[in-house]
Order: structure tokens, then sequence, then C-alpha cells
């Protein structure tokens, strides 16, 4: 067996041992970082979501109250129409009203009018018969004579061309006189005219 003279070959730095250790080191250091880059990516795409998300939200609340404020705003005009319906017809209520009395007052006057006209109208008509019926009479007792000269036992004479003078209207109509028409008969004188129609001792 032959023996190499010389210094021993002197060993190298990066050993089996070594090297295992600087590769080890090496992949924590790799996954370290790795694992940094994606926690950071994964917070920055929840923050991105986040906001995403809060912004739907409050696009979609804006819709909503836009909405919502164009639902009042119908419901507003609704109800401004309504009251203007409203006050309309109240108009016309009262105009109709104040038409309704109006109409009914004038019916009632028209009505007490005729009523005071007709009673005038009857009023006269009596007056007139009883004046024509007393000319009557004394155009008959004219032309009668002195068949009236004689009264009863409470009559007393009167002068001539009249007939006798009772104490009141009743004795009077009792012997058949009467009836007296004022401005015509001078017998008209001596009674009193209580209901004041222009003649007395109406029989």
């Amino acid at each position: 067996m032959t023996r190499r003279s010389g210094p021993a070959p002197a060993r190298g730095f990066w050993t089996r041992r070594r090297t295992g250790v600087a590769a080890a080191v090496g992949a924590f250091l790799l996954g370290t970082v790795v694992g940094t880059a994606g926690a950071g990516a994964d917070d920055e795409a929840l923050a991105a979501a986040t906001t995403e998300g809060r912004t739907a939200a409050e696009a979609a609340a804006q819709d909503a109250l836009a909405v919502a404020a164009e639902q009042v705003a119908t419901l507003e005009a609704q109800v401004a129409d309504a009251t203007e319906d409203a006050t309309a017809a109240a108009a016309d209520l009262a105009a109709l009203e104040q038409q309704a009395q109006a109409t009914t007052e004038t019916a009632v006057a028209e009505a007490l009018a005729a009523q005071q006209a007709e009673a005038e109208l009857a009023q006269a008509a009596a007056v007139e018969e009883a004046v024509t019926a007393a000319l009557a009479t004394a155009a008959s007792r004219s032309t009668g004579g002195s068949g009236s000269g004689s009264s009863g036992s409470s009559g007393s004479s009167a002068s001539s061309g009249t007939d006798p003078h009772f104490g009141t209207c009743g004795e009077a109509n009792d012997n058949g006189y009467g009836d007296y028409v004022s401005g015509v008969d001078p017998e008209y004188d001596w009674y009193t005219d209580r209901d004041g129609d222009g003649i007395v001792c109406e029989r």
C-alpha cells in the first residue's frame, strides 16, 4: 500500500450539513415572505369587498329614499287635490243653501202677499155687496111709502126719511132694520162700527 506524501487537503466550507441548514433557513424565509404577501393581499381584498358592499348598501338606501320621496310627493299632491275638491264642494253647497233660502223666502213672501191680496179682495167684495144691498134696501124703502114709520116698543121715532133709532143694532135687527152704510145711510152714525168696515147693524 502506497501512502500519499505531503499535507492533507483542506475541507470545503459548504459541507453537506451546512448546505442542509442553509436550505432550511432559505425555505423558512421564503415561506415567511410569501405568507406576509398573502396576508396583505387578503386584507386588501377584504377591504375592497367591504368598501364595495358599503357602496352598494348606500346606493340601495339612496334609491329607496328616492322612491319614498316620490311616493310622498304623489300622496301630498293627491291630498292637495282632495282638499281643493272638498273646498270647491263646500262653496257649491253654501251657494245652493243660500239660493234655496232665497227661493224659500221669496215663495213665502209671495204666498203672504197673495193671501193678503185675497183677503183684501174678499173684504172689498163684502163691502161692495153690503153697499149694493143697502142701496137696494134704501131704494125699496123710498118707493114703499111710509110703511116703515112705526117702531117697536124699544124704538123711538126719528125724523122723516130715516129708520127708527134703536139703542143697539141688535134691537134694530130684531125689528127688521139694517144694514147701514157709512156715507149712504144717516142711521150709520147712530151705532158703533166695531169692525171698522163701514157698515153697521149687518143682518
